[in-house]
């Protein structure tokens, strides 16, 4: 319930603050300013690199897509028409 009021309404916030100059940036959880500052300023980023050309992303997710999309690695084809639905 403490952590419902704090995200949702606000109630008994504890802020965590970016530590970069010239940042403003503010979150509820830790865990957001550990992205942010992953994502903005490059701190504590693990880079995914593509095996196959000079691409890397920060996130796995977009290594994935940019494989399939550019490199036809790890795509299904050809894909399933109509979709089967499972019940």
């Amino acid at each position: 319930m403490k952590y419902h009021k704090a995200a949702k309404h606000g109630i008994n916030v504890v802020w965590f603050s970016c530590d970069q100059d010239n940042c403003d940036y503010k979150a509820k959880q830790a865990k957001y300013l550990k992205l942010h500052k992953q994502h903005i300023h490059s701190i504590g980023v693990v880079w995914h690199q593509c095996d196959s050309c000079d691409y890397k992303s920060k996130d796995a997710g977009n290594l994935k897509r940019h494989k399939q999309a550019i490199h036809k690695i790890g795509v299904v084809w050809p894909p399933v028409w109509p979709p089967v639905w499972h019940q």
